[in-house]
């Protein structure tokens, strides 16, 4: 069972980063693709010691490079949702390279030769292109290839890759660089975004399954002081809990469910900022984690 460790991976990023940042391909972290699920991701400071990547008119400059294996064949894609939801402060571009076409180290030739022919890549701002929201990735509903820059494209999403098992390719994130205030040591926004892995290839656990077989919803969202859990059509929700984690993984509520909706209240949820919802069965498992905005 997957532990419910959402800073998990940011923490680990945050302390290895102390000594080589991966905003450079020969520090990428290494990640099997149906790993994305349930971590929290940052970028680094800086596009590392040289400029590698160019595509959809734009390059790094604030970089995170993954070193992604395939765990199965079919379709590859994912979710990448910002933390925090404005349009114009988290704007996050990507880039897909294969990984046995590229050499990790040479720096970027504006020639065309090296790291230009990108698999796929975003650069669309949410902003300037009027999009509902800021998140990003690949999937199964567009037939884009590459979007952007700025306000060029019509997505905030391109195609999804059609994969073999063992395949590795590198997937590039540029972003806002946050830093939080000298005086409080807080961060002044909600940093970083989450990865969810899409697509057939992927190898589902037992919590995965019961994602994909539950629709559950909240609202209002955001919200401010009270929301409420809806588990729709679900026949028998007894013995279910919730539990309320805030940026910091500190459990700020928690009751079981006896019905199909359940309104939560509670005087944490009065300061504004990210929280992750999770609800799970009678047996633990997660069946839902929902990202909740409280202003």
């Amino acid at each position: 069972m997957r532990n419910f460790t959402f800073l998990g991976l940011l923490f680990a990023f945050c302390t290895s980063s102390m000594a080589q940042a991966p905003n450079d391909c020969v520090n990428a972290i290494s990640i099997n693709s149906n790993e994305f699920s349930g971590q929290t991701f940052t970028v680094a400071q800086g596009k590392g010691d040289i400029s590698e990547v160019y595509g959809c008119g734009s390059l790094e400059h604030n970089s995170l490079w993954l070193k992604v294996t395939m765990t199965g064949t079919g379709t590859f894609g994912f979710d990448l949702i910002p933390l925090n939801p404005d349009l114009y402060i988290a704007d996050y571009d990507f880039w897909v390279y294969n990984a046995n076409y590229y050499v990790c180290g040479e720096e970027w030739d504006p020639n065309g030769e090296l790291w230009v022919d990108t698999i796929r890549c975003n650069t669309m701002h949410p902003g300037e292109a009027g999009l509902e929201n800021n998140h990003t990735g690949m999937n199964g509903t567009t037939t884009a290839t590459h979007q952007g820059p700025g306000a060029n494209g019509d997505s905030g999403y391109v195609r999804w890759l059609d994969v073999q098992e063992g395949e590795v390719y590198y997937i590039v994130i540029d972003g806002p660089y946050e830093v939080g205030s000298v005086d409080t040591g807080r961060m002044n926004e909600p940093i970083g975004f989450t990865l969810e892995p899409l697509g057939s290839s992927v190898t589902l656990g037992v919590e995965e399954q019961l994602l994909a077989e539950h629709s559950i919803n909240i609202y209002p969202n955001p919200a401010k002081g009270a929301f409420t859990i809806d588990c729709g059509t679900t026949a028998n929700v007894n013995g279910w809990s919730v539990e309320v984690v805030n940026m910091l993984g500190q459990i700020v509520y928690s009751n079981t469910m006896d019905s199909q909706q359940l309104t939560v209240t509670s005087p944490q949820l009065n300061t504004q900022g990210m929280y992750f919802v999770k609800v799970s069965d009678q047996f633990n498992n997660v069946v839902s984690v929902k990202r909740l905005v409280v202003k």
